[in-house]
């Protein structure tokens, strides 16, 4: 599902699949994105701000319990406007399982499950 790559700086109309399949919600939803100018991979990959690559995420398996308003959203907003927030919580955050699903938390390795923590991570 995340291989629509959508610069949102450029053009309205190529909105990611889940903007299309929303429709008019979707779609709006979009316009905010583009607003920020940044390169979303839905659910995905690439997180660009202003043309800079700020994290990477990786695939997220679980998509019921992340931040609030995530599984609208269908991003992964969590370290939004350069502020990092921890998306574990820090009430389960030593529990093992950190918030994107991965049953493996290690030490070393970024909250969404991304086996090469990378910069930009909190």
């Amino acid at each position: 599902m995340g291989i629509v790559v959508e610069r949102m700086g450029r053009v309205g109309k190529r909105m990611g699949r889940v903007g299309k399949r929303m429709g008019r919600v979707g779609k709006r939803m979009g316009r905010v994105g583009k607003r920020m100018g940044r390169v979303v991979e839905r659910m995905g990959r690439v997180v660009e701000r202003m043309g800079r690559v700020v994290e990477r995420m990786g695939k997220v398996g679980n998509r019921t319990n992340r931040c609030k308003g995530e599984r609208k959203m269908m991003t992964n907003r969590c370290t939004r406007k350069g502020k990092t927030v921890d998306r574990c919580g820090s009430k389960e955050a030593e529990v093992g399982q950190d918030r994107c699903g991965d049953k493996e938390a290690e030490v070393g390795q970024d909250r969404c499950g991304d086996k090469e923590g990378e910069v930009g991570q909190g």
